[in-house]
């Protein structure tokens, strides 16, 4: 099962962590797991930015843990450009190679 996640943030974390306790895919699978995201940086919590920007907090203060346990794959700093539904497709900008899906998620 191939899985594709188009975002970064807490909720793409959330399903992570949904798929692990619920445990959706097999251990052979969970390397099959891809999340794409415009960002360049890891998960991190919008609600304290402000008081990052003005150095009350590190950057390690304001990063999401993720407790899930899986090993997603990460392709950061990449734009979807459209998702091809009726051949289960992801196009990014940068032309690589489309990604490949049998579930596909939004956040």
């Amino acid at each position: 099962m191939k899985i594709v996640i188009v975002g970064n943030g807490a909720a793409a974390i959330k399903a992570l962590e949904a798929m692990a306790t619920h445990k959706v895919m097999s251990s052979a699978d969970q390397g099959r797991i891809t999340i794409i995201s415009r960002e360049r940086t890891a998960p991190y919590s919008p609600m304290f930015l402000v008081d990052y920007l003005t150095r009350e907090l590190g950057e390690e203060d304001i990063l999401l843990g993720e407790k899930h346990g899986l090993s997603p794959h990460r392709l950061l700093g990449e734009k979807v450009i459209r998702v091809e539904d009726s051949e289960n497709k992801v196009v990014l900008e940068n032309g690589v190679k489309p990604c490949l899906y049998k579930h596909l998620t939004y956040f």
